[in-house]
Formats: structure tokens, sequence, C-alpha cells
């Protein structure tokens, strides 16, 4: 089946950030769209609801990884209408989450400096090269329903390895952090529903269009094995 986010409907930011309908294979989508969908089956939720189905998967740190992307696309695209402009200083991940969640400024900087490192190499801390005391962190990850999102950390840390404690360590919780993006991914959609979102890029919707979409084309063959009675699909390019 093919999707096309060019529809005629008016609101066409809802259209390209809404999932579609049918097999989602073939077609030209939205890379917000595809992306969510992608975060949600690694961490084992529904890829159209975000519902969770699989909690063990929750644990898919590459994931979470899928949802920072997100996060960072939105922050760079993206803002409520009732919004004014924030501080254009601040990054992406900043403004999103400034934008779209109710978190304080300190804990969008422990987001902030977690995306950082964690994004990078899957590191778990922040070095002296960071200029910023409020990007230098260490961490823990935890996996919980049931605790917090931050524990943030009582005294600040200078960057060393050999200084590193329990007082100045931030321990986030990764499966709380990805309901968190979810969530603003959902309200995205919702509020685009509604026409309440602006595009903040100065080509406005035919820019977005242009960088945050991929274009797939698949060849899928089906082949019998008439000794194993296995099936194997095969997906090819075109």
């Amino acid at each position: 089946m093919n999707n096309d986010v060019k529809t005629n409907n008016k609101n066409e930011l809802y259209d390209f950030l809404k999932i579609p309908d049918g097999d989602f294979i073939n077609g030209h989508f939205s890379c917000f769209t595809k992306g969510l969908m992608y975060a949600r089956e690694a961490t084992g939720r529904n890829s159209k609801t975000g519902q969770s189905q699989e909690y063990a998967k929750h644990l898919n740190i590459s994931g979470a990884l899928g949802y920072f992307a997100l996060l960072e696309q939105i922050g760079n695209c993206l803002k409520p209408k009732s919004s004014l402009i924030y501080d254009t200083h601040q990054n992406n991940i900043h403004k999103a989450l400034h934008y779209f969640s109710t978190l304080s400024n300190d804990d969008i900087f422990v987001i902030r400096a977690l995306r950082n490192t964690f994004s990078h190499d899957f590191s778990l801390y922040g070095t002296k090269k960071s200029t910023n005391k409020n990007l230098l962190h260490h961490f823990k990850l935890v996996f919980s329903d049931t605790e917090p999102l931050l524990l943030l950390r009582t005294a600040e840390w200078d960057g060393e390895l050999n200084t590193k404690n329990e007082n100045n360590r931030t321990v986030v919780n990764l499966e709380k952090l990805c309901n968190l993006i979810d969530k603003i991914c959902a309200d995205v959609q919702e509020m685009a529903k509604e026409n309440e979102l602006e595009i903040v890029l100065k080509g406005g919707f035919k820019e977005y269009y242009d960088r945050y979409s991929i274009n797939i084309r698949l060849n899928v063959q089906l082949i019998e094995s008439s000794e194993t009675e296995i099936k194997i699909i095969q997906v090819k390019k075109e």
C-alpha cells in the first residue's frame, strides 16, 4: 500500500505527523512518523498507540536514542502557537522540553547532559570539556515504574573520575524518560490536528517536508522451501 504525506487536506502538518492507516511499507513518509514507530517497536510499545506490550524490551537503550532524536527534531522545528519564542541560544532538546513538558530548567539541563553523552557513545558521564557546569554529570540509569524520573545530585561534580560519589551522581529513570518523550510526540500530533502548532523553520512546511521525509520503495518476495517448509521473506530495494 502506498501512503503519501502530501494530501488535499488543508491541515498538511497533521497529515505529515500522524501515523497513517495501512501497511506503511511503501511510500513517502515523515521521518517523525517513521522514527516514532521504530522507537516504540524497539522499546516494546505498540507502534501506532505507544501502549506498552513487551515490558522486557523497555530496557532497549538503542530505542532511547530514537526518542532523543525525535525530541531534537521537535525542538528544531515546532513550537505551540500560544508560546513565545524561547531563548534561541538553547539547543533543540532544551527547547522541546521547555515547550512541551512541565520540567524545570534544572531538570531539562540534566536530560540535555544525558542526551549529549549517551547519544555519542553510550557513555554515562560528561567530562571537563563541558564549559557549562549544568551539563557536567555522571549518571546512573534505572528502569522502573515506581522510581521518579530524576534523582538530582546533591553536590556538584568537578568532572574528575576520582571524585565521583553518590552525592554528586545523577540518577535518571530511562523508562519514565522514554514515556515522557513518547507522550510529547503524541501531544505534538494532537496539537497539529487542532492547528495549535507553529513551524519555526524559515522555509515553513516546505522546508520541514523536504528535510524530514523519506521515500521508501521495497520489493518483498516470498520464497517457500519445500525441504524445510520454512517461509523466507527477502526484502530488496528497488
